[in-house]
């Protein structure tokens, strides 16, 4: 029985049909999103397509010629980045990787690259480089931790309770004071759902079903009072208040974060 060489269901390609098409090129003349570098197996940069000057600032005489190491930091270079991704594709035949790359202005853009190995038909080597600027999703990553990092640092700060909550009720934050003041031996500090850690002292539900029509109707409310039942049955009466914010997520979706605050009690007790 003759062997199946097809790959999902597609029949094997013959080699004359890449030899009829320039396909290298192509995308080394025409890309505009992927900049390309070819060097030979000791590192030297040997072409550079227009795509590479206009994103990083060389021109093709400032870089040919050199080690591909005029690109990568002085940080880089000491770990030995450079000599590790050549032995690396060198091994494998192919590499990988996202570092900062180094501008002819000596800014830096975060990218990722892909190295591959290519001998030709005399057995010559040389190494196609292809590396795609994604210095913004980067930008957006580190902003995204610096945001957290300085909500923990708001939130802990804060004496009264406060909770964040996602669009649908869940938990994302809350600082040690929302915990102490809805306190339940069966549920830790690790719950995310906002009704069963408040159901217990939500007396006719009033503070959940606030909440959620804010959640729903975006709008936010102010120092409303809402009785709540403390542990060990004492009632008081809570100003609360709660906003909403939208923020843009790196998928360029749009989500929605309730912020809640229960400010100190207004009345001791509620006969």
């Amino acid at each position: 029985m003759k062997e199946d060489k097809t790959i999902s269901g597609l029949p094997e390609v013959p080699g004359s049909f890449f030899t009829s098409f320039n396909y290298f090129q192509a995308l080394f003349t025409n890309t505009k999103q992927n900049t390309v570098l070819l060097m030979d197996a000791m590192g030297t940069i040997t072409a550079v397509n227009g795509a590479f000057t206009d994103c990083f600032g060389y021109t093709p005489d400032d870089i040919i010629g050199k080690n591909i190491k005029i690109l990568f930091t002085e940080e880089d270079r000491v770990k030995g980045l450079p000599q590790k991704e050549l032995d690396n594709v060198l091994s494998n035949g192919q590499s990988s990787d996202n570092n900062y790359l180094l501008n002819k202005d000596k800014t830096v853009t975060w990218v990722s690259g892909e190295s591959i190995l290519v001998t030709n038909n005399n057995g010559d080597v040389s190494i196609l480089k292809i590396i795609q600027n994604i210095h913004k999703q980067k930008v957006a990553e580190t902003t995204i931790l610096r945001l957290n990092d300085f909500n923990e640092s708001i939130l802990s700060s804060i004496e009264d309770a406060v909770v964040v909550l996602s669009d649908e009720m869940r938990i994302i934050k809350a600082n040690k004071a929302f915990y102490v003041l809805f306190k339940n031996e069966n549920i830790g500090m690790s719950a995310s759902n906002f009704a069963d850690v408040v159901k217990p002292y939500d007396l006719n539900n009033d503070l959940y079903n606030s909440i959620k029509i804010t959640n729903s109707t975006k709008k936010g409310f102010f120092n409303k009072q809402i009785e709540i039942e403390l542990f060990g049955k004492e009632r008081r009466i809570f100003e609360t208040s709660c906003f909403t914010l939208i923020f843009e997520t790196t998928t360029a979706l749009f989500s929605f974060a309730a912020y809640c605050f229960f400010s100190r009690s207004v009345r001791r007790n509620r006969r």
